[in-house]
């Protein structure tokens, strides 16, 4: 039995040509499962074993090609929206440093 998930490549060098964006890459990895337990699998992931659960919303591979794309998208929507809070929070504890210091920090 084969268990999959999708991820995200670049290739390094394009990494900051933001023109370039054809670098970007949804890669399917598949992983055989090495044993079954009570409430789960167990997959090679590496040199080391991973257990996935069988019925848990969020799991680290599915059954389902479609799943693990669902799953993807959900896992990267959320990825994007920490960051833009990251980006907010960063921007605002700029604005006090600036308040602080006179001077102008915030990127344009």
């Amino acid at each position: 039995m084969k268990l999959y998930r999708y991820e995200k490549t670049c290739n390094d060098e394009t990494l900051l040509d933001w023109d370039n964006n054809s670098n970007v890459k949804l890669v399917l990895s598949e992983y055989n499962v090495i044993r079954n337990t009570p409430k789960g699998y167990v997959i090679k992931y590496g040199y080391k074993e991973k257990w996935i659960s069988a019925t848990g919303k969020k799991r680290f591979a599915y059954h389902d090609k479609s799943d693990a794309l669902t799953n993807f998208i959900r896992r990267t929507n959320r990825s994007i929206f920490i960051m833009l809070h990251n980006i907010e929070y960063s921007k605002l504890a700029l604005k006090e440093a600036e308040a602080l210091t006179g001077t102008e920090l915030i990127l344009k």
